[in-house]
Formats: structure tokens, C-alpha cells, sequence
């Protein structure tokens, strides 16, 4: 079994594989209850801030996605959209 680190670890390379280079923040992490799983939640902000509607203040969207990795080995299990607030 891999530990908490390593889940870390491969999830947040899966993420940059799957959806770019950010730079993300370790939102939330645990054990599924059948220990199969590692349950990551990472978030980051888009790379481009756009200009809001008065041209003074730049704006910019913050993401999360939740990536199950294996508990096993670290492989890809799946990723989701995730709300963090």
C-alpha cells in the first residue's frame, strides 16, 4: 500500500498529465472506506486572469478536481470536478 505522501504525489502528477502545468494547492485527502482508494483534492487557478468589467481589476478563476488513485500501486482511477467552498 502506498502511503499519504506517494497518493499525493500521483495524483498531482495525473493531474498535470491530464490537465496542464499548474501549480496546485492540496485541498483535502483521505482513505476510501474500503482502503482501496486515495481520495485527492487539488485546486488551481487558471493560468490567463482575464480583466473584469471596469478594466481595473484582474480576475481569476480557481478550479478543484478530485483524483482517486490507487492505494495499491498510485494508478489513475478517476477524476472529477470538485467543490471546494
Amino acid at each position: 500500500m502506498i502511503n499519504v505522501k506517494e497518493a499525493y504525489a500521483n495524483a498531482l502528477k495525473h493531474l498535470k498529465e491530464l490537465v496542464g502545468d499548474y501549480e496546485c494547492d492540496l485541498e483535502e485527502i483521505e482513505l476510501s472506506l474500503d482502503s482501496k482508494l486515495w481520495i485527492v483534492t487539488l485546486s488551481y487557478y487558471e493560468k490567463k486572469p482575464q480583466i473584469d468589467s471596469t478594466g481595473l481589476v484582474k480576475v481569476l478563476k480557481k478550479f478543484a478536481k478530485t483524483i482517486r488513485v490507487s492505494s495499491e500501486d498510485g494508478s489513475f482511477f478517476s477524476m472529477k470536478n470538485a467543490r471546494i467552498y
